[in-house]
């Protein structure tokens, strides 16, 4: 899996295309969320990237 973090050129990319609704929420997950999802895609026991680094089996876990 590769997770993406947000970056602010979203928004612009969304005016740029000519889109006409509101493009939504563009915030970045906090470091929680992205934890959260880490631990998800681990699951899958398939690598797992975050913003194109390869993210160590050890650091899928939670720390609880």
């Amino acid at each position: 899996y590769e997770l993406l973090t947000y970056h602010p050129v979203g928004p612009d990319k969304y005016i740029a295309l000519g889109r006409n609704e509101e493009p939504g929420d563009f915030s970045a997950p906090d470091s929680r969320k992205v934890q959260q999802l880490l631990e998800i895609a681990g699951l899958s026991g398939r690598p797992v990237f975050l913003n194109g680094k390869r993210i160590a089996e050890h650091e899928l876990r939670s720390a609880d």
